[in-house]
């Protein structure tokens, strides 16, 4: 009887092991820091290439800003991306890593980054094989002016997200600006005390003096010299 293979169908059809739980963080980390250059490119996650008669899947591919039809959908892409990434998953051998992004490089891929989680590293290759590795700061891409920070891709939750807003403010109870409505209650308060009488809504200066109201039907102002006609208790 023969021993099983002991390369499963994943490592089989796509030449590496299957992703472990650190990957699969790390990676859903990186698109997400990646979303923050939206405008210039477009991104994809494992997606299937086709390059110099080869398969390969990189965990994350970054193409110029373009459509996507999602109904007549493409299983091989052809054209090399601007930018391939690589996350390293035990027990992945180093050597077979660097072979992958020379290949990479070789097939008209402008830029590779090989992202090992264990050493929390991120080596960025522009164009050959004279890569820049970092432990802290920001992983820059000269290439394609990109940079994303180490943090954002092994710490997200000590490092804002680029796209977070503040939320919105609750809208105001009123329809009309406040001080239209604090000018209304002063106004309303100042004249409803005074609503049983309709001759109290008349201003001070207006009305007549008591003394001269049976006097005369034409009255004086009380504090002021304006004449006002008031009905006379005499006639």
């Amino acid at each position: 009887m023969e021993p099983p293979d002991p390369i499963s169908d994943y490592e089989r059809e796509r030449g590496r092991p299957p992703p472990n739980k650190a990957h699969g963080y790390t990676q859903a980390n990186l698109a997400i820091a990646l979303t923050g250059y939206r405008d210039q490119y477009t991104m994809f996650s494992e997606l299937m290439l086709e390059l110099d008669g080869r398969e390969i899947i990189p965990d994350l591919s970054v193409y110029p800003k373009t459509g996507v039809d999602l109904v007549h959908d493409e299983t091989r892409v052809t054209d090399p991306p601007l930018l391939d990434v690589e996350i390293a998953t035990a027990p992945q051998n180093a050597q077979t890593l660097i072979e992958r992004v020379a290949f990479l490089l070789d097939a008209g891929v402008q830029s590779c980054w090989l992202v090992q989680p264990p050493l929390r590293t991120g080596t960025v290759f522009s164009g050959n094989m004279d890569g820049t590795t970092v432990s802290s700061g920001s992983v820059t891409d000269p290439v394609l002016d990109i940079e994303v920070s180490l943090k954002a891709i092994f710490d997200p939750d000590e490092y804002p997200l680029p796209l977070a807003k503040a939320p919105a403010p609750d809208p105001p109870l009123l329809d009309f600006p406040p001080l239209h409505a604090t000018l209304f209650t002063h106004h309303f308060s100042r004249i409803t005390p005074h609503l049983h009488d309709r001759r109290n809504c008349l201003p001070a200066s207006w009305r007549t003096s008591p003394s001269n109201s049976n006097s005369s039907r034409v009255g004086r102002a009380v504090d002021g010299d304006r004449p006002v006609f008031s009905q006379s208790a005499s006639t």
